[in-house]
């Protein structure tokens, strides 16, 4: 069990954070365009099992190399190279299969929605990083679309039929956060780290100088030339983070699993029923099946055929017919641009996009004529970045009704990611949409401007449409999880009608709200 609930949360990891490709073995190194230095720090990390880079502890739990020590993990080569930033060969790191669903440089909001189409079923480990492109501003009350996307996209993932682990995995980019430690979104996720229950890991806290005394390093070795993305070793940092957090996970399942048998024991006796084994979830969400001890994990074994084909199914690109785009489709193009974020681009404005969808409600939810005479909440999916980006009106063209909705892609952020803007339209099977570019915004040409760049860009990206399923919804953010679906916002409205002299237990009882976690 240990050897496999390693291997899959550094499977995941790995996954995730090198950003492969495709899923495929590798046999040695990738040692293409490095210097002979990385070369020699490449092999080196080749040679090194994961597990030797955790901090070794004598018989009473002190650290053996006190001075090495970091957060709970060790590097394995010396200091003056890790601040050359030689160590840091990341790709080159012990990767024997490799698995990637993320989308780049995406907010929540859009996988939130699209979940399904992006995840493999099964899962057993599903890391969320989205710290760094989620927008910064702290929320007190968490009820801004962003934040509500994110806490949706949670309760999606640990409402999945394998009820995987869920960490979150929070990196952090020192040129978006302007050199400031706290500006970003890790702080409002922590609330809800602790709201659920999840474990997290946190590149800033490993490597930012901080009031702790962490020690310095040099943000080139981290960061790419200490700006906007996390490099080499920001994603060797964090994949040691995850390996700590899965050695401390199991190091306590042994002494969780025995308080719970104890307390079964006491349980039986009190009431004579037999104790019960296997129950309980004691480890933070990893599943007990993944292995049985010293068996070998999805890194022995590789993937099954039942499991490639899933997995190629939801990777497969250009999407599957039936295309919502009519043709033709002048001035436009369906392409990647390089970056795995396939989508429609046009780079002039004035082109005209046509996209068909059905915007009529399903079953019981379209049944009654005031569900049916109610609109829904259609979002549009687009490219926001700082540079060279413009705007584009969508209208209903046909079969459907709406207001007009302008969008511009020009964003001062100075981070490229997937954004989402909400229009409501009324229901029909046949609603056709008009997208038009429109130039460049005021915005977008004075930044043109002060970067010495003509125009302002007329580039626009349509990366998906997701329909959504409430009548007469306000927004595609979901905005009454909170105090709507968890059982203790019920119990707060009842108890300010509780009868004098009555008990909150008396409350529970009568509510039903005694047991479960509130999860909808």
């Amino acid at each position: 069990m240990i050897a496999s609930l390693k291997v899959a949360l550094l499977l995941s990891a790995i996954s995730l954070l090198h950003r492969a490709r495709c899923y495929q073995r590798a046999t040695a190194p990738r040692l293409d365009n490095l210097t002979a230095s990385e070369v020699y720090y490449a092999k080196l990390y080749w040679a090194n099992r994961p597990a030797d880079r955790v901090v070794p502890v004598d018989d009473s739990g002190a650290a053996i190399h006190p001075r090495r020590v970091r957060l709970g993990y060790r590097f394995i080569v010396p200091l003056p190279e890790r601040l050359a930033g030689l160590t840091y060969v990341g790709h080159a790191a012990r990767l024997r299969l490799a698995l990637e669903r993320a989308r780049r440089g995406t907010q929540s909001g859009y996988m939130s929605s699209c979940l399904q189409h992006h995840l493999p079923p099964g899962v057993d480990v599903v890391l969320l990083e989205y710290a760094v492109n989620d927008p910064p501003t702290p929320s007190p009350t968490l009820s801004d679309p962003s934040r509500r996307a994110f806490e949706r996209l949670v309760r999606k993932v640990l409402s999945l039929p394998s009820r995987p682990a869920v960490v979150l995995v929070n990196m952090y980019a020192a040129g978006a956060a302007k050199g400031r430690y706290w500006h970003n979104a890790e702080r409002d996720f922590n609330e809800l780290a602790s709201y659920y229950g999840l474990p997290s890991v946190s590149l800033k806290a490993a490597v930012v100088p901080s009031a702790a005394s962490t020690p310095a390093v040099s943000l080139g070795a981290i960061f790419n030339s200490g700006k906007h993305h996390p490099g080499r070793g920001g994603h060797v940092v964090a994949a040691e983070l995850l390996i700590t957090l899965a050695q401390d996970v199991l190091a306590s399942s042994a002494r969780l699993s025995a308080a719970a048998a104890d307390a079964k024991a006491v349980a039986a006796a009190g009431n004579g029923a037999p104790a019960v084994e296997g129950g309980g979830n004691l480890t933070l969400g990893l599943r007990h099946h993944l292995a049985a001890p010293g068996g070998g994990g999805a890194a022995d074994a590789g993937l099954s055929a039942d499991a490639a084909a899933a997995l190629e199914a939801v990777a497969s690109r250009p999407l599957p017919p039936p295309s919502l785009v009519q043709q033709p489709a002048e001035g436009w193009r369906w392409t990647d641009e390089g970056r795995g974020k396939w989508g429609w681009v046009a780079l002039e404005a004035k082109r005209t996009l046509r996209i068909q969808v059905n915007t009529q409600l399903p079953g019981a939810r379209g049944n009654s004529s005031q569900a049916a005479a109610a609109r829904i909440v259609l979002q549009v999916a687009y490219l926001q970045s700082y540079s060279g980006m413009g705007r584009a009106r969508l209208s209903c063209v046909s079969g459907c009704g709406c207001e007009p909705l302008d969008v511009d892609a020009h964003s001062e952020r100075r981070v490229s990611v997937t954004a989402v803007a909400d229009v409501k339209v009324s229901q029909s099977p046949e609603c056709v949409l008009a997208l038009s570019t429109r130039g460049p915004s005021a915005a977008a040409a004075a930044a043109a401007r002060r970067e010495g760049a003509e125009g302002g860009g007329n580039k626009f990206k349509l990366l998906g449409v997701v329909v959504g399923e409430e009548p007469g919804a306000s927004g595609g953010g979901v905005t009454w999880l909170r105090g709507e679906s968890h059982s203790m916002a019920h119990l707060v409205r009842a108890m300010r009608t509780l009868p004098p002299g009555a008990s909150v237990q008396q409350l529970l009882l009568r509510s039903g709200s005694g047991s479960g976690s509130g999860r909808a």
